[in-house]
């Protein structure tokens, strides 16, 4: 029986691998010697095989590369490679070798059905022979008593010794197609060897370019642990060793400038924090020759960290919106400015937005007192023009009065237009006076409300005071 056993003696032939703030001058001194995931649930998904594979928990590093390869969300192309190579490294059976081909991957597909059916065949052929046995074992008593040719007894020992050999020359037959299984198996694990190395290879650089330097070394030290100390992998861990070291300084050049950063940024004066920025980087490649420090540290600011850039588009966003709406109402404009103001203290075209909207607002202006010096002179032909003179010339104290008579007028004028009569108006046209008056009233009361140049003062509180006089006699 043990040799039946032995010829049953097959194995996938796979190493799988197990994981098993000084100052910037101070920082940059010489020594002796970005790809971004734009899919938060791959990342998120990623960082989870990374870590466990980086803690050496290879169970959890299968569990989660699962979980990420059968994700609903598209990774990038190093994330997938990363994650099927370290599902090889570490073992992970059911996801087979690491092939760079799909032929290969079928083909070891193939030899595993093989080895099933040949292993259950094995498994059937086995228990014949021992059942058959068995039998004779009882009717001999262990092969110590004899049986009668002819008898009942004689005939199924006779019948149990023909399964039994049927059974081994069928298992001796079973012999070439193992050794065949075996051999095709030993084969496709170097070649998968191959092709994961190949495969480690291009991953390394990838993740390198990626900036996942973390881990580039867990799956570089892996590699060398599990599959040997392979020239070609052990050279990229070497320099995979150099740019941990080159990050760690990145990381601490950041956390100067965010030290530096922080103060402009809660003042939200994001244009100095940006030319802040700007100052740094060249003071980073001024002072560094490791080109490969100037890149991290360029890689990592653009992604924004404290959100310098977002808020400058935010602000420059803002700076159109308010010009468009200035154009249409500058008041509006104007409100919107002074948050703007607040928001965006330093922005470099607050001045220019600033003329902007006060060119808009004297335009207004100025087309509101046309059109109110216009309606004025049409009222005025309505009336007799010497008694309007004369009453004129007595009304001066309207002079000093604010526009909130004209607003009290407009809320308390009704029937009463005898004194519009009395200074020559038509009967007809007392309710057309009232109402041109009470209009006028509600565009001096804007006027005053947005404020006007003082060139435009005098032209304004005549037509201010002669409209309130006149609303008056309204009441």
């Amino acid at each position: 029986m043990r040799k039946l056993c032995s010829l049953l003696a097959m194995g996938v032939v796979f190493t799988g691998v197990a994981h098993g703030q000084g100052s910037l001058e101070e920082l940059l001194q010489p020594s002796g010697n970005t790809i971004q995931l734009t899919n938060e649930k791959a990342d998120e998904a990623w960082k989870q095989v990374v870590g466990a594979f980086q803690r050496n928990d290879m169970a959890i590093a299968v569990e989660k590369g699962k979980a990420f390869l059968t994700g609903d969300f598209k990774p990038s192309a190093y994330q997938l490679l990363g994650v099927n190579v370290m599902m090889g490294l570490a073992g992970a059976s059911e996801t087979g070798l690491v092939f760079e081909n799909p032929q290969d991957s079928a083909e070891k597909q193939r030899l595993e059905e093989e080895r099933s059916a040949i292993t259950k065949r094995y498994q059937d052929l086995n228990a014949v022979y021992l059942d058959a046995d068995a039998r004779i074992n009882q009717l001999t008593l262990n092969r110590k008593r004899p049986v009668q040719e002819g008898t009942p007894n004689h005939l199924e020992c006779v019948q149990c010794a023909k399964k039994m050999e049927e059974a081994l020359a069928e298992l001796e037959a079973l012999k070439p197609k193992i050794e065949e299984n075996k051999k095709k198996t030993a084969e496709l694990s170097g070649k998968s060897n191959s092709g994961l190395k190949t495969q480690t290879l291009k991953l390394l650089d990838m993740l390198v370019e990626a900036g996942e330097i973390e881990a580039a070394a867990a799956i570089s030290n892996t590699y060398i642990r599990k599959v040997g100390n392979d020239l070609d992998v052990a050279k990229k861990q070497q320099d995979v060793v150099r740019l941990q070291e080159v990050a760690e300084k990145a990381k601490k050049a950041i956390a100067i400038l965010r030290a530096e950063l922080s103060g402009l940024v809660d003042k939200k004066m994001y244009w100095g924090a940006r030319e802040k920025t700007r100052q740094f980087i060249g003071k980073v490649e001024q002072m560094s020759t490791d080109t490969d420090l100037v890149r991290m540290v360029r890689a990592d600011l653009s992604l924004d960290p404290l959100g310098i850039e977002r808020n400058i588009l935010a602000g420059d966003e803002s700076f159109r919106l308010i010009q468009a709406q200035a154009e249409a109402d500058f008041t509006r404009a104007f409100e919107e400015f002074e948050n703007f103001k607040i928001n965006f203290p330093d922005h470099p075209k607050q001045q220019e937005l600033s003329f902007f909207i006060s060119e808009r607002k004297v335009n207004s202006v100025d087309r509101i007192l046309a059109n109110l010096e216009k309606d004025f002179e049409d009222l005025e032909r309505r009336f007799d023009p010497a008694k309007l003179r004369l009453f004129y010339d007595g009304s001066t104290k309207v002079s000093s009065e604010k526009s909130t008579v004209l607003s009290k007028s407009r809320e308390n004028g009704g029937a009463q237009v005898q004194g519009l009569l009395e200074l020559g108006v038509a009967p007809a046209d007392s309710r057309l006076v009232q109402s041109r008056l009470e209009g006028m009233a509600a565009s001096v009361g804007l006027v005053e409300k947005m404020g006007l140049p003082a060139d435009r003062e005098v032209k304004f509180l005549g037509i201010k005071t002669k409209a309130a006089a006149l609303l008056r006699l309204t009441q």
